[in-house]
Formats: structure tokens, sequence, C-alpha cells
């Protein structure tokens, strides 16, 4: 297994929940979140999230995405 160190950007309309949503995404794979960052501007949501993740050495990140 390797440690994969992953930063996502998101921005868009903000509404109740979506920071919750992805951060129990992240949790079902076990994914360490080592800093996150958000701002909301008139409704608009920009959410940056570090985090590292354990990948067994044979997959890629596109295919735990899928």
């Amino acid at each position: 297994m390797q440690t994969e160190l992953i930063l996502i950007n998101i921005s868009g309309f903000d509404r109740p929940g979506v920071t919750s949503s992805l951060t129990e995404i992240l949790a079902r794979y076990d994914a360490q979140i080592l800093d996150i960052g958000q701002a909301d501007i008139h409704h608009t949501l920009s959410l940056g999230i570090l985090f590292s993740f354990m990948m067994p050495a044979n997959a890629s990140v596109g295919r735990i995405c899928e």
C-alpha cells in the first residue's frame, strides 16, 4: 500500500450538506483529512480539502473513483 496525498477543490452554488456529504464519502474510504478551508460568498461555495489516503499498490485513482 502507498499513501496518496490528494487535494480537491470544489466551487459552485452552496447549499446545506455539501461539506458534510463530501467528508462522509471520504470517511467511508478511511481517508484522513489533513486540512480543510471553505468560503461562502453570495451563496457560492469555494471548498478545498487536503487528505491522505492509503491506496493499494495495484490500484489507480481512476479505478477508486468509479
